[in-house]
């Protein structure tokens, strides 16, 4: 099976050169409609709160105005984070999305990690976890037009249904954000794809490898305890989130790269912070001319990983620098752009 190729947005705007929110937003709208023009499987949009780390908070809104901008890219947050609202209001918004957009919503979900966003909603960032399982059931199950009891903040429990449930029969796909072994299986056996940022947690080949095994082995289990025909045609999926950044030329792709990265990361609330070199070498960003980051792909579909969300724009990178990159890996990279395949290009470096 080939890799799906899509696009993240972070939308930080705390690097130079420093840009108003509204140009900051429209440089990222045009992004998204350039990664539709080009083939792009999908587009992604963070969710922050209160501050520069992330100008939407959220993407519901930011996605549907992109919806009415596009014709067939696939749309969705990286993440919805189900501590800053009740399910409640994360399906009603979502569904009406998956309405607007046609059927494109994929929904990426997750407990959130930067410790002021998660205090703002009352939660200490060791306690971020317990009922999101259970949030994400009632979730579910609003936005697939079934009944679910759920409790909202100082009222009792409750049992409804939407009126407007997604256009998608069974609802949309479903991802969690983690980067635990733990969490992984028990998202593999949930049935749920996992979504994963190897740059923010993992110094090496094989931890990442161990993460994905184990969502792997919670799949299977999930298989094995409900057999059916097309069980061994099934896959997990597994998408990772990597800076990106092409050029024909490897030293200008890192001299290019090498800043904005290094200004991103430093800013950033990751679980754990590793040098920019150790990255490269690791393959945990894709830095470089087409051959180099083919290569790296490889690895990626190798190991099991079905989907690959590269980031652009990160630390403040120029919007039209951001641009090029994308032409060129979609171009010359994953053969997006027909035509344009990495072999008919001629290129060898």
């Amino acid at each position: 099976m080939t890799l799906s190729h899509s696009l993240f947005l972070p939308l930080d705007n705390y690097c130079e050169p420093r840009r108003s929110p509204e140009e900051r937003l429209r440089e990222a709208i045009e992004e998204g409609e350039l990664a539709d023009a080009l083939g792009f499987h999908a587009v992604y949009c963070s969710e922050h709160h209160l501050s520069d780390y992330g100008l939407v908070p959220n993407p519901a809104i930011f996605l549907a105005y992109l919806a009415a901008r596009t014709q067939r890219i696939r749309l969705g947050p990286a993440i919805a984070n189900l501590n800053a609202r009740s399910p409640l209001a994360l399906a009603e918004d979502y569904a009406l999305l998956d309405q607007l957009s046609g059927g494109r919503l994929v929904l990426g979900t997750g407990a959130g990690y930067v410790p002021s966003e998660l205090s703002t909603f009352g939660v200490e960032p060791a306690n971020r976890d317990p009922g999101f399982i259970e949030r994400l059931s009632v979730m579910r199950d609003l936005m697939g037009g079934r009944n679910a009891r759920y409790a909202q903040p100082n009222c009792l429990l409750k049992q409804d249904r939407l009126s407007a449930p997604t256009q998608q029969t069974f609802g949309p796909p479903v991802a969690v954000a983690s980067l635990s072994n733990d969490a992984a299986f028990e998202i593999g056996s949930a049935g749920l794809a996992l979504w994963l940022m190897p740059h923010a947690g993992c110094a090496t080949r094989d931890e990442l490898e161990k993460i994905v095994d184990a969502h792997r082995d919670g799949f299977r289990q999930r298989l094995q305890a409900r057999p059916s025909a097309v069980a061994e045609f099934v896959r997990p999926s597994v998408a990772v989130c990597l800076p990106t950044h092409v050029d024909t030329r490897q030293h200008v792709a890192l001299n290019q790269a090498k800043p904005y990265l290094a200004g991103h990361l430093a800013r950033r609330f990751y679980p754990r912070q590793t040098p920019v070199e150790t990255l490269i070498e690791e393959g945990f960003v894709l830095i470089g001319t087409p051959a180099h980051v083919r290569q790296s792909l490889a690895w990626y579909q190798e190991i099991g990983i079905t989907e690959v969300m590269t980031m652009h724009a990160f630390g403040g990178m120029p919007g039209s620098v951001v641009q090029a990159s994308m032409r060129k890996y979609a171009e010359r990279v994953s053969s997006l752009v027909s035509g344009q395949s990495a072999e008919s290009s001629g290129e060898s470096a």
